[in-house]
């Protein structure tokens, strides 16, 4: 089913792409690049690669690659994609570890997290923050000057990543000792600004420090970083444990339900996908098989009466 829904190159698209969830069959959401990869990697290595090729090849002049392009080139959502190109490479990348890839791939992410850096942090206060709802993974929480943890760990990885490739690929030249210490300093701002040692977990703060009640999903993805020290790994895994605080019976809720809400929150599949990976990083093996079997009954059924991933699991 996921092979119908890979496209051919055509219009604006030099490479094979694929029509993502319910937008318009004329559409690549680029949001969904890892996902697509991590899927692609064991069944063809080459479509995760021409995924990835065509998210790049999609990139603006300053860096930015935008989260949808259509076939026509225009982008209908004014957002960046989310930071996980960079990831996205590196797991297309491992199938055949093609030199050439690497040679296509590197120079664009170089421009690109550039821009990410400079879109997230444009007054260069070290304080990254999503600049809107659009772009924000948890769009529902968005608040203008609002800090998350996601954002830093998704860019630890980012960096991570683009050393992995370039390692890879000696004759491309690149600044190897910035990458690091830009690495270093958003390390250095998650586990110090982020996390509340009362309740053991990360919390979202605004730029003076002051931390904001409501736990959102955000709060467990600094577990993608796979070099996350253990004092703050052990703790996010017990919110993922059993019949912990996020993982229902439908996966992992975008934010906690406090008490007078009525109704679930959202469990959308894109950041189901997303906590599975964590899990499979930080090498929680139990945790990734229970919340594993969480989500196959309801994923299961639903892609195959409609051919792609639900925008929520919730029923």
């Amino acid at each position: 089913r996921a092979a119908r829904r890979v496209r051919p190159p055509c219009g604006a698209f030099a490479f094979r792409w694929s029509v993502g969830g319910r937008i318009d069959g004329s559409i690549f959401d680029i949001n969904q690049a890892l996902a697509l990869g991590l899927a692609w990697r064991s069944i063809d290595c080459t479509v995760a690669e021409d995924i990835v090729r065509c998210a790049l090849s999609c990139q603006l002049e300053d860096g930015t690659i935008p989260a949808q392009v259509s076939v026509d080139g225009t982008t209908p959502f004014a957002a960046p994609a989310w930071p996980l190109l960079a990831q996205s490479a590196v797991v297309a990348w491992s199938g055949r570890r093609d030199p050439a890839f690497l040679d296509f791939v590197l120079p664009r992410l170089y421009r690109y997290l550039a821009s990410l850096i400079s879109h997230t942090d444009p007054q260069t206060r070290g304080v990254p923050c999503w600049q809107s709802s659009r772009e924000s993974l948890v769009p529902e929480t968005f608040d203008a000057g609002l800090a998350s943890p996601d954002l830093p760990a998704f860019l630890i990885c980012e960096i991570e990543a683009i050393i992995e490739l370039s390692d890879a690929a000696p004759r491309i030249t690149f600044d190897r000792p910035a990458l690091a210490t830009e690495h270093d300093r958003r390390a250095k701002y998650l586990v110090e600004s982020f996390w509340d040692p009362a309740a053991r977990t990360f919390r979202s703060h605004y730029a003076d420090g002051k931390p904001i009640e409501r736990i959102s999903i955000a709060s467990i993805l600094p577990l993608l970083w796979s070099d996350l020290p253990a004092r703050f790994e052990e703790p996010l895994l017990r919110q993922l444990g059993g019949d912990a605080q996020f993982h229902t019976k439908y996966g992992a809720p975008l934010w906690l339900k406090w008490e007078d809400e009525l109704e679930m929150p959202p469990c959308p599949a894109a950041h189901q996908i997303l906590v599975l990976e964590a899990l499979h990083r930080a090498g929680a093996r139990q945790e990734l098989q229970r919340f594993a079997r969480t989500l196959s009954h309801r994923l299961d059924r639903h892609f195959s009466s409609e051919s792609h991933l639900p925008d929520d699991l919730r029923p």
